[in-house]
Formats: structure tokens, sequence, C-alpha cells
């Protein structure tokens, strides 16, 4: 009997590299108990296959190191989902996924490692989750305006990190239109393993909102969603983030490992042990290490039981058995606990893992709680409650808004997306479920209720954090006698002031200003938005009191738009419609403001630029002496360095001038349009490297060391407007994002900005290296420190590793597309190849030339980016290419 740590079990080798046990019966019965658990999870059902408006993504973020192309043959519990994801996909289109490997999977040994040990991506994985998401319902929406679109997010070890975090990106954007997408899923199936949106900017002349000015296709909070987490650890960049799970996930399971022992793989507890009170959430601990339960093992019947039990879970959101279970080994040697503290990382054994308690999380949001409700299985097997269960009883009441009679020895309860039958009433019409409230029976110690609209009362045992606005449920008023019920909702009209009291402070908590009552006749009302000038009107909302009081309130300054219901009562038909047509004449109106706006300054800017002289005065300037750079396209007003700002055409539409004192600050024509503009500095010809900086003087340095053309951004914020009408002018250029690193600032936003852009556009980032003790925050620091000669070492560098990594990520689609044993090849000066590209991957296209190999072609060496799945003949001549379309073979004439 050998003992590792793990129990006195038979040690039986060691195939995965490290020791290994056998699973004790007794343990392999706790999967049994887990089991039993989580049937007792009520999950409410947010996909249904015979609605046709329904559909549903699932993100799946894999765990550190893991990757389905890199080891197809030993795929983690969240590889084997996607398979089975894409196949479900490939036969219904209202089920889509995306499938993301997890952190330090790169080929590049010392970013690998970097990843591996930090989680430095963290960010930037999730938002190229979202812009898959973001993709994939522009396009369901565009077919069908009333999808119903759900969300269900799933990971392994940093990945279920990135899943919580991500389903709180989702709720707090919910689904933006920032940007217009060209939402074309990738042939080979909508999980793509390499990001493949192509974002479209919107027209710089159509006089519609700045892009973060578009309102929301689905409003932040709004989208139901679940959580599937395996083994959640947040070691490094994730412990910076918030991954509470939000009030839109309305139910979600955790898996975590009882024999993981390593010290920096603590457990995070997103779902507290045991099943919630309202049914809804649960988390179990198995038998077995980290990657026993999330997979990844060779001998791996643990983390295929681990499997199953979630398969479980995922059947019940999706409403019928669509993922199929795997077969688990019975072989005793199969059925094994891995010592993970073998493996060559430097982690610390430990008696004890750690494990972070994140803070207690956010209630269920009300309306969707109503919407996506539990089924209770008391209610198929009545049975009367006494004693802790009737409390248990009257908790899960309170939570889910579902009456429980007060008599012990009365019947069970009621499910809980079924009204119970109210008392004495012979003759009722039948309502939707939806919108049907369940009544009480009469009984003296419980107040009349309001419909199902009315948002619940949260259990007297738990006190709920302060809400948004939007998400929080309005506190019902005892009413004696009850008023008459609206007949179309069931709802409680509300009066008139009441309503104007509520929506004051719906508008408000928009970050709206309110002088006096909100006008609620339903004309559109425009107001200042708070913390901006005291002459803004970048707020706009209209109300109606007729009927049910509701209203349509934006925030221009945010870009948020929202409806408002009192009390959350759902809205007919002709109410939606009303609050949808005051948000278009709201939008209408802001664009031709904005339009107005922008042309008027343009104008001013451009007459005021055509004034100022090209050089510096005599003197000098003092700010071009001081980063050491030269004008480039800049003008001079004075002492003050004036810097256009364009769009990608050469329109000016404002302009930022550098006073020459390091603390004097920069500043924007007032009211000039700047998102997505720039400043170019050289001539971007065909196939060149592009780079891109925050700062003029950045950029000039840049520019002057290497050659290169240099567009410059302004400001981190701008970075993917930016790279985004740069790629869309010149697809086939490289384009390299030379990031600043504000690494002494409290939040390092020039990181965070620049990787999620680069990781968004599939495009280059660098960060300056110094060699010298010192603020080096950008590449002009590192040139006033070190020289220019230092800057082109570094920028070559990372150009270089940029492309690189674009190929070995171009190989890996290539491999994923076709099969692992493909044979990947690369152009010579003078050859030619036919046959359809199959995918575009950073600099890089895949074109399949036969079934056993495929060419992968620098995108800088074409003339255009060739046309997904045509048949085309790209022939070399010296290095360049030309792209022809292949005509299909014309059918043989038959002879007369």
């Amino acid at each position: 009997m050998a003992n590792n740590g793990y129990g006195n079990t038979p040690k039986v080798g060691s195939i995965d590299t490290v020791d290994v046990v056998r699973a004790t019966a007794e343990q392999l019965g706790q999967y049994g108990k887990a089991d039993e658990k989580i049937s007792q999870l009520e999950v409410p059902q947010l996909y249904d296959s015979a609605d046709p408006h329904a559909r549903i993504f699932v993100a799946m973020f894999d765990g550190t190191g893991n990757s389905l192309a890199n080891d197809p043959d030993n795929p983690t519990n969240i590889g084997m989902l996607s398979e089975q994801v894409q196949r479900l996909s490939d036969e219904n289109p209202s089920i889509r996924g995306q499938y993301l490997e997890g952190p330090g999977t790169q080929k590049n040994p010392i970013t690998r490692t970097l990843d591996g040990a930090t989680g430095y991506t963290y960010e930037a994985r999730m938002e190229q989750m979202y812009v898959a998401f973001q993709a994939q319902c522009a396009e369901w929406l565009k077919e069908d305006p009333n999808a119903k679109i759900s969300l269900m997010s799933t990971g392994f070890s940093r990945g279920a990190e990135q899943a919580a975090g991500f389903s709180r990106m989702v709720h707090d954007r919910g689904i933006t239109a920032s940007i217009e997408m060209d939402a074309t899923i990738p042939k080979e199936g909508s999980i793509s393993r390499a990001l493949g949106a192509v974002h479209k900017g919107l027209g710089k002349d159509s006089g519609l909102p700045e892009p973060e000015a578009q309102p929301p296709l689905r409003a932040p909070g709004s989208i139901p969603q679940s959580v599937v987490l395996y083994d959640p650890v947040g070691t490094g960049m994730p412990n910076l983030h918030d991954r509470r799970l939000p009030p839109s996930v309305v139910t979600g399971m955790q898996i975590n490992a009882a024999d993981e022992k390593r010290s920096a793989f603590p457990v995070t507890n997103n779902i507290e042990q045991g099943v919630s009170d309202d049914g809804r959430f649960v988390a179990v601990t198995v038998p077995g290490a980290h990657s026993d339960v999330g997979g990844g093992y060779k001998l791996k019947a643990l983390s295929d039981r681990a499997f199953n039990l979630a398969t479980n879970f995922y059947n019940k959101v999706l409403g019928h058995d669509a993922i199929r279970k795997v077969d688990i080994s019975t072989d005793p040697d199969h059925s094994v606990i891995h010592d993970s503290t073998q493996h060559k990382i430097i982690y610390k054994k430990v008696e004890e893992r750690g494990v972070i308690d994140l803070p207690t999380r956010e209630a269920v949001d009300p309306v969707l709680r109503a919407q996506y409700p539990i089924k209770d299985k008391s209610a198929d097997t009545p049975a009367p409650q006494t004693g802790a269960a009737q409390d248990k009883a009257e908790t899960r009441s309170a939570q889910e808004g579902v009456p429980v009679r007060p008599d012990p020895a009365a019947t069970s309860r009621t499910t809980a997306d079924r009204a119970p039958e109210p008392a004495q009433v012979k003759s009722e019409a039948p309502r939707d479920a939806a919108n049907r409230a369940p009544e009480p029976a009469p009984a003296k110690s419980e107040p009349p209720r309001e419909a199902a609209n009315r948002a619940p009362e949260p259990a007297p045992a738990k006190s709920e954090p302060p809400r948004e606005a939007i998400n929080r449920a309005a506190e019902p008023a005892p009413a004696k006698p009850e008023p008459p019920r609206d007949s179309v909702a069931g709802a409680v009209p509300a009066p008139a002031t009441d309503g104007k009291v509520e929506f004051a402070k719906a508008i408000k908590a928009a970050g709206l200003e309110l002088k006096e009552p909100p006008v609620m006749d339903g004309t559109l009302q425009r107001v200042p938005v708070a913390g901006r000038a005291a002459d803004n009107r970048d707020g706009a909302y209209a109300g109606h009191l007729d009927g049910k009081p509701h209203g349509h309130i934006t925030n221009f300054a945010t870009g948020v738009q929202q409806n408002w219901s009192m009390n959350g009562v759902p809205l007919s038909e002709k109410e939606q419609g009303r609050l949808t047509a005051h948000g278009e004449n709201a939008r209408q109106q802001r664009g031709a403001e904005l339009s107005e706006q922008y042309n008027n300054v343009s104008t001013k800017t451009a007459e005021k630029l055509a004034r100022l002289p090209d050089t510096p005065p005599a003197q000098g300037n003092a700010y071009l002496e001081r980063k050491q750079i030269d004008a480039h396209g800049v003008k001079f007003d004075g002492d003050k360095v004036v810097v256009p700002v364009r769009d990608i055409d050469g329109k000016v539409w404002s302009a930022q001038s550098i006073r020459p004192g390091e603390d004097e600050g920069k500043t924007f024509e007032k009211g000039g349009r700047r998102s997505g503009n720039m400043h170019v500095i050289g001539e971007i010809k065909p196939g060149a490297d592009v780079l891109v900086s925050e700062g003029y003087a950045t950029g000039a340095s840049l520019h002057q060391a290497t050659g290169k053309p240099v567009v410059v951004a302004f400001d981190s914020r701008n970075l993917d407007a930016v790279v985004d009408s740069v790629k869309s002018r010149h697809p086939t250029n490289p384009v390299h994002i030379m990031a600043d690193n504000d690494k002494h600032s409290q939040q390092n936003v020039g990181v965070e900005k620049a990787t999620a852009a680069a990781a968004k556009h599939q495009v280059g980032i660098a960060f300056p290296e110094s060699k010298t003790p010192g603020k080096v925050s950008d590449f002009n620091d590192l040139h006033v420190r070190e020289g220019l000669p230092a800057v082109k070492e570094q920028v070559d560098k990372a150009v270089a590793r940029s492309v690189e990594q674009s190929l070995e990520r171009a190989t890996s689609v290539a491999r994923s597309q076709h099969g692992a044993g493909i044979e990947v090849k690369t152009p010579t000066p003078d050859s030619k190849h036919t046959g359809p590209v199959t995918a575009v991957s950073g600099y890089h296209a895949v074109q399949a030339v036969n079934e056993k190999a495929v060419v992968v072609h620098q995108l800088r060496d074409l003339p255009s980016v060739p046309a997904p799945n045509k048949p085309v003949t790209i022939a070399y001549q010296e290095g360049r290419a030309q792209v022809t379309e292949r005509a299909p073979d014309k059918p043989a004439q038959p002879q007369r």
C-alpha cells in the first residue's frame, strides 16, 4: 500500500507522468451522492426547441494549458462539450457556441509561460468571446427581431473564472450594437477556435451617433444566463476582476476537486456548497485532483464521471437530452486520482488547498426569475410539510414569489411555474402562464399579492445587497380592499403620482438629471446627463401614464437605452411598440444633432488649421525638444503643437493641442468627433506593416526609429475603433499595436485596452522594455532614455514575433479544419496554388489545395483578402501574388 498524501490506496502506475492511486469504492460512491444532490436542482429551462424564437449560445472556456487543437486526443471536459455543441449546431442553427483554448497555450515559450503563470490574457479572452457572442446575436436578431436569446457559460480552472467573469460582462453590457457585425460564422462550424468575426465601422458621415452611443440590441441585465464551473481557480489576473455571478444568472452548478493539493490552485467558491435555498444553484465536491474533475488526463474515468454530472444540468437547461453522456471505463485502473503536485511546475505541496470565498452571490433578478421559473418536484408528489420543511418552503416561496399556505397540514406547494387555482372561482378564462400571477388562497395572515409582474419580497433571513434601479424590485404596499386588476396582465394600476415618482427614480438611476417631475404625456423630453457640461442635452426620456405606467430612457453619454414599467409589469405589444418608437425617435434626433455638431466643429477646425503654420517658431518648440521628436504633419499655435484628427479618408474632424509643459495636458476641440479618427505619420503602402500608438510623441518616435507608417489613436480607449478603421481600409496590411504600459498607475488602462483590441482584431501587440532603471511607459520614453536604435530593435522583434504567432495560429486552424495530419505548406516566390480559402486568421489565409495539403499565405503578399470558400488561383511572381477566381468547370457538350 502506498501513501502519497491521497490515502492508503494501491498505486497503479504513471501513464500521465505523475503517480496515481485507485479511487476507493467509497470515493466512487461520492460521485453517486453528488448526482443525487444535483438531481435536487430545479433547473429553469432557458431553451425550448419547440419555440421558433428560442436561441441559445454556449460560451466554453478551457483551462490553463489546455487546447483542443494542440491535444485533440486528450480533451478536457470543455473540449468534449465543444465537440457535442458543434454537432448540435450542425443540426440546429438556434444553438451556437464558441470554444476558446485556455491561458498558457501559446506556441511562443515566453508568452506561454507568462500567461500560464499569471493568466494575463484573462480579459482579452473574455473580449474575444464577447465579440463572437455579439456577432452571433446580431445574426440571430437580423433573422428574427423577436429572438429569445439565452446564454450558457462553462469553463474549467481559470476558464471557469473566465466563464463567471464573462457572465458579468454580458450582464453589464447586454448585447451591444457599438459596431455592426458581419456576423458570418465560419463554415467549419459555429465554434470558431480562432476569432473570425469581421468588424465594420458605422458610416462616418451617416449622421448617426458615435459607435459607443449606439443603443444595445438587448439591454444590460436582460439576457437569461446559466453557468457550469469545473474547479474554478483564479490565480493571477482573474483575482483582480469581479467574478461574482450577476443577477441575470438564473441557475448554475460548480464541481470542485477534493484532492487538489497545490497551494497555487485555491478553489474559488463562485457558488456556495450544497443546493441553494431557492433550488437554482448547486455546488458539489468530488474525489480527484484538479484535472481529474476538469479532464485532460489519459486515465480519465473520474473526469468522465464529472462530465456526466454536468451533462444532467446542461440537458435541463436545454429542455431535452441534447448532450450525450460518455461511457465510463469499468477498468479500476482508469478510476484513479492523480498526484498533481508532481507536475513540473514550481508549486508547493500542502496539506490543505486554499479556498477563496467571493462576496455573497447576488440574488436572481426578479423579472428573469418570473420569466424562467423552476419546476418544484414536490408538486408532483403531494405531501404535508411541517417544521423545517415548512420553513424551507416559506423561504423559497419568498425568493420565488410563490405563496405557501401557512397551514402545515395543507397539501404541498404548487409548482413555481404554475399558479394555484384561486379559491371559490368556478369559471376563469385561461391565462398565459408567463403573465398569470399565482394567487394565494384566502388567508387572514397574508396580505393580498399583486400579479406575477410584481417583484417578490426577499426572504427575511438574508439581506440583499443594493441593486441597480433597473433590477430592483418595487416594494409591495398592502392595500385593503384590493383595487381592480388590469385585465391584460393582472397588475394593479398605480396612481399617476406613484408612476411619476417611480419613473423619476429610474430616470435618475440611469444618470439623467431631473429638476422637476417627469412629463409623462408620451412626448420625447431632452434633459442633461449628470456630471457633464451644464448645457448638455445628452439624456432623453418619454413616459406614459395611461394603462400601466411605462416609459423609455436613453443616456447618450453611456449609450444605454432601457424600457421601464411600473413594478416591472410586462407590457402589451402596443406599449412595447410605443417604447421602440421612442427609442428610434431619440436615436434619430440625437444622430441629427451630433451630425450637425460634428460638421460644424469639422468646418471650424479645418479653417483654423489652414491658418496655422507648418513649422515651429524660430526659437523652436519646447514639447518637440523635450520629446526629441520632429514635426510630422502637425501645426503650431504659439508654443502649442496642434495635431489634426482625421478619419481614414483624411477629413478633419477635430484637433489636439499639446502644451509644452509636462503637466500642462492636452485638449481637443470641444464637440469634435474622435472615435475611430486618427493622425497618420508616413504613407500606408500595400502590404506594409502599420504601427498603431496612443500618443503623437510615441508615434513620432516609432516612425523615426523604423520608417514604418504609424497611426496615432490619441487614447487607449480609441485603439479598438482606430484598428477597425485601418483594417477596413487596408485589410491585407499587418497591423501592430505599440501599446503604452502605465505599470506605475493604479489601473493600467493602456495595457487593458490594447490587449483587448489586439485580441479582438487578431493583430500584434508590444510593450516597451527598458534596460535602465526609471519610468518607461511608452516607446517615446524608451527613445529618450536609450535612443532610437533601442526602439527599432524592440519593434522589429515584436513584428517578427507577431507574424510568427499568426502563422502558428493559422496552422492550428488549418489542422482543426482539415485534420491533424494535413500537410501545411507556405508559398515560394514563383509558385501557383488553386483551391478555396477556408480561413483567414491574423495575418494569414489558409487555402485548401487538395485533400492532403493546405497552403498558408501571408495576406500582405495578396492584393486583397480572398472571398471565403470560393475556388481561387493564387499565383506568385517575385514574391507578390495575383488572385483570380477560378470559374467552375463546364460540363462537356454532347456530340451530335
